[in-house]
């Protein structure tokens, strides 16, 4: 039986470094692959009386947000940042609503009157309601932003669209384009939602949106990395010419 030669065993090595490379870079949650896909800057002058927005992970692996924060337009300039509660881990695919600590109420009565105005009482199964700090944050319904910060010692922010006016009985901001701009120059939404269009439906207090859903309806999913394509080439030519030195053999 003939030995491997020292070209065989290179290319061998270089591979199985390859997959090590690719498997870590499957398995390391990416921060910047979330993204605000949909906000709701009228909701203060809904029944339920806060605004709220929703937050993709477009990536293939889930993110911890555990100490991560919110702001609004001041997030570029001055932010004050409040603190995000209810959710740590949002999974692949999966899209969160973080609502505004609304004055005086429970967090519980919160979910439920969202509940009620856009479920008819019953939220969708596995949809995960977190809520943020308010104190010093509000989205103006004639022109805002929203910003989601990582838990770093000086956190960095991670996501951010701007948006423009819109009205109590309009879409909502409707961001399954993924738009995302940290430096808030190029990142304004226009787009609103409309029934029938990535997930988004009349609710019963008569606004439009998708709460949950617009992400997992309009966000591709992520390929794998170019390491792991050329690892898969690359075994499949190691395997062919292993075969031609036993044919030849």
């Amino acid at each position: 039986m003939k030995r491997l030669n020292t070209k065989t065993l290179s290319i061998a090595l270089s591979l199985t470094a390859a997959l090590f490379a690719a498997g870590n870079a499957l398995a390391v949650p990416v921060s910047t692959t979330l993204r605000i896909t949909e906000a709701d800057p009228t909701g203060s002058s809904e029944a339920y009386a806060f605004d709220w927005f929703e937050v993709t992970n477009t990536g293939s692996s889930a993110v911890n947000i555990t100490g991560w924060s919110v702001d609004d337009s001041s997030s570029i300039t001055t932010p004050v940042r409040g603190a995000i509660n209810g959710i740590t881990s949002i999974a692949a695919g999966e899209s969160v609503i973080l609502i505004e600590s609304a004055t005086g109420t429970t967090f519980t009565t919160n979910v439920t009157n969202f509940a009620t105005a856009w479920f008819g009482g019953n939220l969708p199964v596995g949809l995960q309601i977190g809520s943020y700090t308010a104190s010093g944050i509000s989205f103006s319904a004639s022109g805002d932003g929203v910003g989601l910060f990582d838990n770093a010692s000086t956190p960095v922010l991670q996501a951010y669209v701007s948006f423009g006016a819109t009205t109590a009985t309009g879409g909502t901001v409707d961001n399954a384009a993924g738009i995302n701009d940290v430096t808030g120059v190029a990142s304004l939404v226009t787009a609103r939602s409309v029934s029938g269009t990535n997930g988004a439906f009349l609710s019963a207090g008569n606004q439009i949106g998708s709460p949950g859903t617009i992400g997992a309806a309009s966000v591709a999913p992520v390929p794998l990395p170019a390491a792991a394509w050329l690892l898969l080439s690359g075994l499949g030519s190691l395997g062919a010419a292993a075969r031609r030195r036993r044919q030849t053999a």
